[in-house]
């Protein structure tokens, strides 16, 4: 047992991967715990790091100062990428409102800390820590802080700004619970009915993909090429399977056409109409509920070597006879 007092008490690499280790966990652990149908969320591993922190687990100054910079890295990097299909449509729509409403909190967080200082005398660092805290603001913690170094400002200010974020930070979460409850049970707001009017207004912005079965009549296509409906309509769209006589299929790229194939279509509504008109009208079979050797799978994208890479790139049609119908990407 002593090497395990030793990993725990000692400064070093693996001790700071084990307080890390526990803290996070026993943080996650924490925030799926329900107080009145409230759970305190990611929130919950700051308070495993407060209590870790009471109990003496520190580690050291060096690791603390990576570990910051690396998380402010994977932290803005996750953002970005839950943001980012969504950002620019959504700038254009409420870009004006979303920006003065950012700029009223910030703004009004300033005033308030501003006040709170020149009335009791708070240390700059608190000011900033309880500024950063109160709005539930990691990242902005961090860059007051590395604000404070390159100032050369006292390192009392530092922990003071650790510490005004770690006493405000509890109380912005919970404020802002509070005013959620509160503001429910005074307005009468509707869960579901809202999660439903906000799915309806991302169907809106974000249309999902849809299916048609087409059948082709125009004798104009006999004989042509698959690609050339793409190119005809200039819209998107995957034709995921045809079916020619009793024979059901996955088409490739040089795939060609003959008159009486039903096709089934994916893509946006609009575009599938466009295709419906060219290709002559809509059929009753539906190629879904055919039985055949054709197979849907949703895969999950883990392998790097195949990140950043367009589908066209990875030629799966080609290579496998496999059509890619739909992405899902940060819920779009």
């Amino acid at each position: 047992m002593n090497w395990l007092l030793e990993l725990l008490l000692q400064d070093s690499t693996a001790h700071a991967v084990l307080v890390l280790a526990l803290v996070i966990s026993a943080g996650i652990l924490l925030g799926k715990v329900r107080f009145f149908g409230v759970s305190f969320g990611i929130a919950g591993v700051l308070f495993a790091g407060i209590l870790a922190a009471h109990f003496q687990l520190g580690i050291n100054e060096g690791i603390i100062d990576f570990i910051k910079d690396f998380g402010l890295i994977l932290f803005v990097y996750s953002i970005g990428l839950q943001v980012g299909p969504g950002f620019f449509a959504s700038l254009r729509r409420q870009g004006m409102v979303i920006n003065l409403l950012a700029a009223a909190v910030v703004l009004l967080g300033v005033a308030a800390v501003v006040l709170l200082r020149l009335l009791f005398s708070l240390p700059a660092g608190a000011a900033v820590g309880i500024l950063t805290g109160a709005v539930t603001n990691t990242p902005s913690l961090g860059a007051a802080q590395q604000a404070l170094k390159d100032i050369a400002g006292p390192a009392a200010a530092l922990r003071q700004a650790g510490l005004g974020y770690a006493v405000a930070y509890p109380f912005g979460v919970l404020g802002v619970i509070l005013a959620m409850v509160l503001t429910r049970r005074l307005f009468r707001i509707g869960l579901e009915a809202e999660k439903k009017a906000f799915q309806q207004a991302q169907a809106d912005i974000f249309p999902a993909p849809e299916s048609m079965n087409l059948e082709v009549k125009n004798p104009q296509l006999a004989g042509q090429p698959l690609s050339i409906l793409a190119g005809v309509i200039r819209a998107d769209i995957v034709v995921s399977r045809i079916l020619r006589g009793q024979e059901l299929f996955t088409p490739v790229q040089d795939t060609t056409l003959q008159s009486g194939d039903v096709l089934l279509a994916v893509g946006r509504k609009s575009s599938l109409e466009k295709l419906r008109l060219l290709v002559g009208g809509e059929s009753t079979v539906d190629l879904k509920k055919i039985p055949g050797p054709l197979i849907v799978r949703l895969i999950l994208v883990s392998q790097k070597k195949v990140i950043g890479r367009s589908l066209a790139e990875l030629q799966l049609r080609k290579r496998y006879g496999v059509n890619i119908t739909r992405i899902h990407r940060a819920g779009i």
